[in-house]
């Protein structure tokens, strides 16, 4: 009974561990329900949607003509600036803010900070890229010089040096908006698995004590019959009784 149960158990764990790994690495779970422009006009997962009023955002979405981005701005909320009122939208009203990335990671890290939780995510998709650039006069001499320089700082790498002393690190809250891919399976992961492979153990545990126990009962009751039976006799009585009950010495 022990050695049935305990290939059963065996059985259906080792099932049950397969399929869920291989239904957590082929299909990850997708923690943001909003990624795309699309997603927002098409209200997936989100109540309303706003950006700061005047700012650079807003000028472009007016200019657009693209219809996703002429359906954003005309049903966007205007935000006067970006504070607490706007996080609490965003956390309590299913409400989605539209800014810079760098912004929103900076309230990201923040938030984290504050609260040791990640109670925001960024989406997926990056909508508008603003270029920056030096003006400086017509044919001027400088012009060579700037571009020469900014070049050198690009290929050296001090861009992205300062880009990573100055932009907020990445952190669990970050890493949550990383598409799903391929990714490292860890012992948290699993962690089911052997849960289950304890429960097991402890059932398998209990059931030896309970099988030793009645096994200890009946061989306490066949004794006390045998004395019963035998008791009294003689050495012809004992030495049958040695031939045909061993156990009993």
């Amino acid at each position: 009974m022990l050695i049935g149960f305990w290939w059963l158990f065996v059985i259906v764990t080792v099932t049950t561990y397969s399929g869920n790994l291989v239904a957590f690495l082929t299909f990850p779970k997708i923690e943001s329900p909003v990624n795309t422009v699309e997603d927002l006009t098409n209200f997936r997962g989100v109540e309303s949607w706003g950006f700061l009023a005047g700012s650079v955002i807003e000028d472009h979405l007016m200019r657009s003509s693209d219809p996703q981005f002429e359906i954003l701005y005309k049903k966007a909320i205007k935000h006067a600036a970006f504070n607490k009122t706007v996080l609490d939208l965003v956390s309590h009203h299913q409400h989605a803010y539209i800014d810079w990335q760098i912004v929103l990671a900076t309230a990201i890290r923040d938030s984290l900070r504050i609260t040791g939780k990640c109670e925001y995510i960024v989406g997926s998709e990056s909508f508008f890229e603003e270029k920056i650039a030096l003006a400086v006069p017509k044919k001027s001499p400088y012009l060579p010089v700037f571009n020469k320089q900014i070049g050198q700082m690009s290929q050296t790498g001090l861009l992205k040096k300062w880009k990573s002393r100055y932009w907020p690190g990445k952190d669990r809250c970050s890493r949550m908006t990383i598409s799903a891919g391929n990714r490292k399976v860890g012992v948290g992961d699993m962690q089911g698995s052997f849960y289950l492979l304890c429960l097991g153990f402890g059932v398998a545990l209990v059931v030896l004590i309970i099988e030793v126990i009645v096994t200890r009962r009946k061989k306490k009751k066949m004794i006390d019959t045998l004395k019963i039976l035998v008791g009294g006799a003689g050495k012809d009585i004992k030495f049958w009784k040695d031939k045909q009950f061993p156990f009993l010495q």
